[in-house]
């Protein structure tokens, strides 16, 4: 493997030595963890108080590497049994919003958006997120799991509200919205659902919610070709965490849509 396809797969934890509270998380990185964390990279928390603290209060906080891992998949193993044991999400001396999980991840997600919802949505939230680790956590085989798992995210993929509420938070950033020129782009899952519209320029929306870019911006000057779609796009998806993202495709709205 040559130096510049080095990829350094690892499990941290970040503690504020003041209050005694603690992140743990799994990072994916060309930089030896050495020279990335707490120097380049900070965290992938999604708990603004702890992020405004940590830029606030540098010096409060330690920055550790607890194991570097040959593969990502070995890193979210430790993560994942990690945030198990003790249970950071509802732990008071922990920051994770969530308990790490490869089969609740998509609900994961919808946890981390939790300031956009309403008191009903996050009482629904909560519980799917329960049910889910409750299956995840049993005695049951893989493929029983993953069979359980599917009602709970197809619940959160076609939520009319908890679109509703992701579209509202993408659309602030979104260029060109008050332009009457500007293009309107529509965001499509790999079932045809719609995810997210756009006006004029979709980048902020795909940084927001970790969609690939690049890949969306080739689909959609080829009118919505899927990506990631071919058993090459699949491996690639695979080895960068962009699973959920296969199939998915951006198409601009028809004139004769927008003049409806």
């Amino acid at each position: 493997m040559t130096k510049q396809n080095t990829q350094y797969h690892y499990v941290y934890r970040i503690s504020n030595l003041i209050e005694n509270k603690h992140y743990y998380g799994l990072r994916s990185s060309s930089i030896h963890p050495v020279n990335d964390l707490g120097k380049i990279y900070y965290s992938s928390s999604s708990n603004k108080k702890f992020i405004v603290d940590q830029k606030n209060n540098k010096n409060n906080y330690k920055y550790k590497i607890i194991k570097i891992y040959k593969t990502r998949e070995e890193a979210a193993h430790i993560e994942i049994k990690l945030h198990k044991r003790l249970n950071v999400a509802f732990n008071e001396r922990f920051y994770n919003l969530s308990n790490a999980s490869s089969l609740n991840r998509g609900l994961i997600n919808t946890y981390k958006q939790w300031e956009n919802y309403t008191p009903e949505i996050k009482a629904k939230v909560l519980l799917k997120i329960s049910e889910s680790n409750k299956i995840y956590y049993s005695n049951l085989t893989i493929e029983e799991k993953f069979e359980k798992m599917r009602p709970l995210e197809n619940w959160k993929n076609n939520n009319p509200e908890l679109v509703k509420a992701n579209n509202l938070k993408a659309a602030e950033k979104r260029k060109g919205k008050n332009n009457g020129f500007a293009k309107q782009i529509n965001i499509f899952d790999k079932d045809g659902n719609l995810k997210f519209e756009c006006f004029g320029n979709f980048e902020n929306t795909c940084k927001e919610y970790g969609i690939p870019h690049q890949n969306l911006k080739i689909s959609l000057t080829r009118n919505g070709e899927p990506i990631y779609n071919s058993t090459y796009g699949k491996s690639i998806a695979k080895k960068f965490g962009k699973e959920e993202f296969i199939g998915w495709f951006a198409k601009y709205k028809n004139k004769d849509e927008n003049e409806k």
